[in-house]
């Protein structure tokens, strides 16, 4: 060592006239202190030590009492403190740390430590120690630990685990949510078979290549496998890693883990729903043109029956038979494609349940035993037959799966009165007469954390390959669209209830409609139709049934040609528009007409209408019919002599 003019230096003792001084300097500057305590003679405290009790070393002009010093520790502390200090004085000294409470009211950690000298008889001599504060590096570890407990909690929150390779050791460290992801204990001893062992056979090469691509340094894109956890559940994991080397060159290899798996299985629905809204919207297109010409088909047979002979007729009822089986396949590409509400009839909820109890009985066990009550007397709802069967069967197929050592199904139907805010298991607000059906079941029941979420498309509680998650999406969806409600009672072990409620259609609510027409050209004699049509054989065909009823007829191709013909003041009775057209639709033609014509009655008519557009017709147009096709000239003149015939009512 050199001083400041390059002269070496060699240590040597400190002198004891200058040690006092020393001693005093390390212990300001060090945060320490040192006692002497001869038991029953004298206490003796370095400045130090009065500084870290928070007590002016100058101040104390008398002995120092032991008492000074408890009274400085923390309450919580003292008999601690106290019991070390009693083994301390029989030859236990170890280390210890505690709590001091300064005058401040600061709280300060001390670590103190000391040696004795005992005599002869193994009395204690001296006691020797020092203290030291240690607060700072106890709020150290401290806010590691924080900081160690916040990341465990984010990583088991966000299923992602750590892990660190040494590769000069061999030793691999995961933390406790990468365990929780390969489902094992946390501590379980990592071995080939706990790592490599976990992931599926498929993915195993990729798994080993992978990580010799990381041990040689090289920088690698993240890795995605599927594992195997002990209880045989696969997860889908992304590994992420990376090569480091510190400064004396040991090398690591620190990455993470992720469980995917929810993510995996959310994009490959997302990837179902894109496909099946594209199977949709194609469904759609052919469903919408092939209607098109079903409808010409459909009013030229209609038209050539009229004209030939009975012994002529067979063949064209063939045709026409035919034509209507066409017409049921594009309903149903439509159905399955979900691009157009059910057309809903008046039906027989109680005879519906019968006609298909048979094959509820097939689809239930011999352990399960099928019960059915319905009613006395017919009870009418507004549904379409395929949608209330599907209805019936999914409650009844979720109820079988909810009972796999057997029980009893109770079908149950039945009418209620309900007035709004009457009762816990009702239709919303919504007063009138209900037809209601109970389905309940004597199997395991639903957990409560399960109840609010039943209804969710694609949430189900059925192992892997046992359910789509779609059946009561299913039916919670179809009983929104009968206007209806559904609630469900359930407790785990004791089974399961589902109420439906659907509103009832009463013979008095039909009664009492518009007049009836007494024949395809009483009304149409002499009226004026203003035909929207952008399929030019669909036009002709249309205008000539129009015709042959007796109306006049003007026909255009879309909503802008119609408006800019009434611009022209030519009287219109009636004007009867296709629904979807280029330029301007139906529906936005229809508003058009209501600002400008509001008495002008229309009537749409579609080869194909979704949701939202009958929605918007029910709501803007309640007594405008929706005539869909494929139809026959007399549904034509039928549906037209009706809507005149309303709007004479009203007039």
């Amino acid at each position: 060592m050199n001083d400041d003019d390059g002269n070496k230096l060699s240590p040597v003792p400190v002198p004891p006239e200058e040690r006092g001084e020393l001693f005093a300097d390390l212990e300001l500057t060090a945060g320490t202190g040192a006692y002497v305590w001869e038991p029953g003679r004298r206490l003796l405290w370095s400045d130090g030590f009065f500084r870290l009790l928070g007590i002016d070393p100058d101040a104390k002009g008398g002995p120092v009492r032991d008492s000074e010093f408890f009274d400085r520790v923390h309450p919580d502390d003292r008999a601690y403190v106290r019991e070390h200090w009693v083994k301390a004085l029989n030859g236990d000294l170890r280390p210890t740390r505690y709590r001091i409470v300064r005058p401040d009211g600061k709280l300060r950690y001390l670590h103190g430590q000391g040696s004795v000298t005992r005599q002869r008889d193994g009395a204690p001599e001296r006691i020797v120690g020092t203290i030291v504060d240690v607060t700072d590096l106890h709020e150290t570890i401290e806010e590691l630990a924080r900081t160690h407990t916040l990341l465990e909690a984010t990583q088991a929150a966000a299923e992602v685990g750590s892990y660190v390779f040494d590769e000069s050791t061999g030793k691999l460290e995961w933390s406790d949510a990468l365990y929780r992801i390969f489902g094992v204990a946390p501590g379980t001893p990592l071995t080939r078979e706990v790592t490599q062992g976990s992931t599926i056979a498929e993915d195993l090469e990729k798994h080993l290549d992978w990580g010799r691509r990381l041990s040689a340094g090289e920088e690698v894109p993240q890795l995605s496998l599927r594992i195997r956890r002990p209880d045989g559940a696969l997860r889908a994991i992304e590994a992420r890693g990376k090569r480091l080397v510190d400064q004396a060159g040991k090398a690591r290899i620190v990455g993470i883990c992720l469980d995917v798996t929810a993510r995996r299985e959310l994009e490959d629905r997302l990837h179902e729903a894109s496909k099946m809204e594209a199977v949709g919207t194609l469904a759609a297109g052919v469903a919408h043109d092939f209607n098109n010409f079903l409808t010409v088909i459909v009013c030229q047979l209609d038209e050539l029956r009229s004209v030939v002979s009975a012994t002529q007729q067979a063949p064209l009822d063939d045709a026409r038979h035919a034509a209507e089986q066409c017409a049921l396949l594009t309903e149903k590409l439509l159905a399955f494609a979900r691009k157009q509400p059910p057309a809903f009839s008046r039906i027989d909820l109680g005879a519906t349940l019968r006609r298909v109890e048979t094959l509820l009985r097939r689809v239930c066990p011999p352990a399960v035993t099928l019960t059915i009550d319905v009613q006395h007397g017919p009870i009418y709802v507004r549904s379409e037959t395929n949608q209330l069967e599907s209805l019936l069967m999914n409650l009844a197929l979720n109820a079988r799966d909810a009972m796999p050592n057997g029980g009893t199904l109770g079908f149950t139907v039945d009418q209620v009165p309900v007035e709004a805010g009457s009762a816990s298991l009702h239709p919303g607000e919504k007063s009138g007469r209900y037809a209601r059906i109970q389905v309940k079941d004597t199997g395991v029941g639903i957990r409560p954390e399960h109840l609010p979420r039943i209804f969710e498309p694609y949430f189900s509680t059925k192992a892997v390959g046992q359910g789509t998650g779609l059946g009561l999406a299913s039916v919670y969806s179809s009983v929104r669209l009968h206007g209806g409600e559904i609630r469900v009672e359930s407790q785990p072990g004791q089974g399961t209830t589902f109420y439906v409620f659907l509103p009832a259609d009463s013979d008095d609510e039909r009664s009492g409609t518009a007049p009836k027409a007494t024949g395809p050209g009483s009304l149409l004699a002499n009226r004026h139709v203003l035909v929207v049509e952008d399929v030019d054989v669909v036009r002709r065909t249309v205008v000539a049934g129009l015709q042959r009823a007796g109306a006049r007829v003007t026909a255009v191709t879309d909503g802008c040609h119609a408006l800019e013909f009434l611009a022209g003041g030519v009287p219109i009775d009636i004007v009867l528009t296709d629904l979807i057209m280029p330029r301007m639709g139906g529906l936005e033609l229809a508003r058009e007409l209501d600002k400008k014509f509001p008495d002008l009655p229309i009537v749409f008519m579609s080869g194909y209408a979704d949701h939202e557009v009958v929605e918007a017709i029910v709501r803007d147009h309640p007594n405008q019919p929706l005539l869909r096709k494929p139809f026959s000239v007399k549904e034509l003149t039928d549906a037209i002599s009706g809507a005149l015939a309303r709007s004479k009512t009203r007039a």
